[in-house]
């Protein structure tokens, strides 16, 4: 039988534990692969910003086309302005989730 090592969660060993005999020989890479698998199937999806269509005010030109001398502009939720819209940002439609192959039954 051999035997695995059991860490706390500040990867101090904390004993070790008897393993069964149809665990003996397993690929340290696919176990690997099944640890992350698990970890990012269990990541939540938080992370989300507002795009320029998603915040608030914003329903008139902010000043004229022409005449003004400054740059145009069509509203104030653009990326450019301060208390805009975020471009690129994140949104909360990821997918953490990792697939295993057949091939790799640990």
């Amino acid at each position: 039988m051999s035997k695995a090592i059991v860490l706390d969660s500040h990867l101090k060993e904390k004993g070790s534990v008897e393993l069964p005999k149809r665990y003996e020989g397993i690929n340290s890479h696919n176990l690997y692969l099944y640890v992350k698998h698990y970890l990012s199937s269990a990541r939540a999806n938080t992370a989300k910003s507002k795009n320029r269509a998603e915040v608030s005010g914003g329903g008139r030109k902010p000043w004229a086309q022409k005449g003004g001398g400054r740059a145009r502009a069509g509203s104030i939720t653009s990326p450019v302005f301060v208390g805009g819209g975020v471009s690129h940002g994140a949104t909360n439609n990821r997918n953490y989730n990792l697939k295993i192959n057949k091939n790799k039954n640990a």
